[in-house]
């Protein structure tokens, strides 16, 4: 008599879910994990409060709030469970909120964290900088970064949106197929 392989773990994760959703659901266990990086910010975080308002908000909220809805919404999204694509997309919403509000961040800010690029650039005896470079290429990623963060937080609503749908067609055809043989 032939002997059963066992079901390896990935083999059921295979199984389980259709390929969308799988990728999704390994992008943001490690989205979730870069993102814990930024806890270590936090302090620095609540110093802005008294003088610029916009930028602490928005990275409190892009520090707390937002790792929160997602780490719940994958929680819940393994479980196939409906509440976790609407955790999702309102986590996206808030990201989305978040890098709007971080759009309003003040000059005084931008020429902070130019003088911090410059000091560096300057302990590492790098002398090809010049201030007027710095703070172009400063000010350009700053604003960049928030509007690829608002792009990826739609194209991500999209996919885990359309992944969502395409799960619950599985299911419901596995779920079908399985009455039928019942």
């Amino acid at each position: 008599m032939a002997e059963i392989a066992p079901v390896t773990p990935f083999e059921q994760f295979k199984k389980r879910f259709v390929p969308l959703y799988r990728v999704l659901l390994i992008l943001g266990v490690l989205a979730i994990l870069m993102s814990l990086t930024a806890l270590s910010s936090l302090r620095s975080v609540f110093g802005h409060f008294s003088t610029d308002p916009a930028y602490a908000t928005s990275s409190l909220i892009s520090t707390l709030a937002v790792p929160a809805l997602m780490i719940s919404s994958l929680i819940l999204l393994w479980h196939k469970h409906p509440v976790g694509i609407r955790l999702r997309l309102v986590g996206y919403g808030v990201s989305i909120g978040a890098s709007i509000i971080g759009l309003f961040t003040s000059s005084a800010t931008i020429e902070r964290i130019t003088k911090e690029v410059i000091d560096a650039a300057i302990r590492d005896g790098n002398g090809a900088i010049t201030s007027e470079f710095a703070s172009s290429i400063t000010e350009m990623s700053f604003y960049g970064t928030l509007y690829v963060s608002i792009g990826a937080s739609l194209l991500f609503a999209w996919l885990w949106w359309k992944a969502w749908k395409k799960q619950i067609k599985a299911d419901t055809k596995k779920s079908v197929i399985k009455h039928q043989k019942a």
